[in-house]
């Protein structure tokens, strides 16, 4: 038998049980539902790698100043690390989707315009050629800009076989890297909402699961954890609840998307 425990937030030499009997298989629904919760929480880990490598290099275009080679070799740097960074997103995601709809999401980007043009930009970068050809400063109005022709990047036959979307996209041939990571970021953010809420109800009978065996306030509950009788085996099931809420928390900051109406309260059900 096995019994959860925890530390009182008041007095952090009192060790108080929770649920005096909890069975084995109790036991194995909770480190299956601990082991899918650890997979989404790694899934959004790499959303946020994207986003925050988008940002970075956003960030600095902003600070950048005339067109030089160490302006040109940074930002391609910058940009090569966003859509590096979505590569492995988008395989992470594959390899350890939660269900069938995750999968089929991240297949659906080929039909995509900006989220598969990335894809496409993010390979000639990596086996051809910088994808930021040359950058140019506006004196009057001091903005950088950063360009990627992609008549040159790209030989004809491999535009031909850019879908409608990409094509539009495109235009005339040249695009700003700048405006494409922010259209890139926004879109990544739609499609990163969508996958969460297809994970939601997965995500929620997991959750759901653990706060059945945990405190209600935040403080004992993330004290928690499960133990068998002789102390040899230890779940830390109030580091996972944890971790949760941290991750939310960083999804949630500024200038991301807002994940909440994908999650549940961190609250146990009463």
């Amino acid at each position: 038998m096995y019994k959860s425990k925890f530390l009182n937030s008041k007095d952090a030499s009192k060790e108080q049980v929770f649920n005096p009997s909890i069975t084995d298989n109790e036991v194995k629904d909770i480190e299956a539902s601990i082991e899918r919760i650890k997979d989404l929480l790694s899934f959004a880990d790499y959303y946020l790698m994207v986003r925050d490598n988008c940002l970075d290099f956003i960030n600095d275009c902003k600070s950048n100043g005339p067109g030089n080679d160490k302006t040109y070799i940074r930002s391609n740097r910058l940009f090569l690390n966003a859509l590096n960074s979505y590569y492995v997103w988008q395989e992470y995601g594959e390899r350890h989707s939660i269900n069938s709809a995750q999968r089929d999401y991240i297949h659906k980007i080929k039909n995509h315009g900006v989220l598969e043009l990335a894809n496409r930009i993010r390979h000639k970068g990596v086996h051809n050629n910088t994808p930021i050809t040359s950058c140019s400063f506006d004196v009057l109005k001091r903005v950088s800009s950063f360009h990627i022709q992609i008549e040159s990047l790209f030989t004809e036959r491999e535009r031909s076989s850019f879908n409608k979307k990409i094509h539009k996209y495109i235009g005339e041939g040249e695009i700003e890297a700048v405006t494409f990571i922010r259209d890139f970021l926004s879109e990544f953010n739609k499609l990163n909402l969508d996958i969460w809420n297809t994970l939601s109800s997965d995500y929620e009978n997991d959750l759901n699961t653990l706060l059945r065996y945990v405190p209600a306030d935040a403080l004992n509950m993330y004290n928690s954890e499960i133990t068998n009788d002789n102390g040899t085996k230890t779940i830390h099931i109030g580091r996972t609840l944890e971790l949760v809420a941290i991750k939310l928390e960083l999804i949630n900051a500024s200038n991301s998307i807002d994940l909440a109406p994908a999650y549940p309260q961190l609250t146990p059900n009463k």
